[in-house]
């Protein structure tokens, strides 16, 4: 709503007002900017270079070491399932329980409704869902709270000030082929999902927002490597 005239004084005053089309953008702009996105943004900034820090020492290591066979050993070595290979069939202890499973259930009866121990059973899983519930909802909180308490913090926010466009523009990075490329050339040239960006006051601003110190570690890894 745009007022476009004034006429008269004090409480007689009336306004002739005008309904106006208005994106996103600008009314965020005309509200003094929106800096949400900058915990964001420096999150995507620490991510890209611990994933470098990895290319340069863990990833060459691992992907020398690493085959097949040490990958099925790994898989088949996992806890949960060693865990439930000695709970399944493929256990020979495990036979006579699946004699003994196929007798019970050959005689089961279900409870009426009205059996106290079954309307017991009920309140205590009514209570335990209730309380896991109360632990999700704090568990949430927690984790909102310490992610703004570490990533909001000014000099968190400065190491990913650069990438703010970004963020703001292509929410889903990981989806874009110029994550693939990891060049500050690249990124410098081309916006979010590979579209170039206009020479002139663009590049001039991005350049003003990035910080003093640049990492500038810069390789271009393979699509799908560990």
């Amino acid at each position: 709503m745009v007022i476009e005239a004034a006429i008269g004084e004090g409480v007689e005053k009336r306004f002739h007002v005008a309904f106006r089309e208005r994106t996103i953008p600008e009314v965020i702009a005309e509200s003094g900017g929106d800096d949400s996105d900058q915990p964001f943004a420096a999150v995507a900034r620490y991510s890209e270079l611990a994933t470098e820090l990895y290319d340069l020492t863990l990833g060459p290591v691992v992907r020398a070491t690493s085959h097949q066979a040490t990958a099925e050993r790994l898989a088949a070595t996992n806890p949960m399932r060693v865990q439930r290979a000695l709970h399944s069939d493929s256990n020979p202890l495990m036979q006579p329980i699946a004699a003994l499973a196929e007798q019970v259930r050959a005689g089961r009866q279900a409870a009426p409704a009205d059996n106290p121990f079954r309307q017991l059973e009920q309140v205590g899983a009514d209570l335990v869902t209730q309380w896991w519930d109360g632990v999700r909802d704090l568990q949430y909180a927690m984790i909102e709270s310490s992610f703004h308490l570490i990533w909001a913090a000014p000099p968190v926010t400065a190491l990913g000030r650069w990438l703010r466009s970004w963020v703001r523009i292509c929410p889903q990075r990981s989806q874009c082929p110029i994550t693939c490329a990891k060049s500050l050339e690249a990124r410098r040239t081309r916006g979010c999902c590979g579209v170039v960006k206009p020479r002139g006051r663009a590049v001039d601003a991005e350049k003003a927002l990035r910080p003093p110190f640049d990492f500038g570690l810069s390789f271009a890894t393979p699509v799908g490597s560990p």
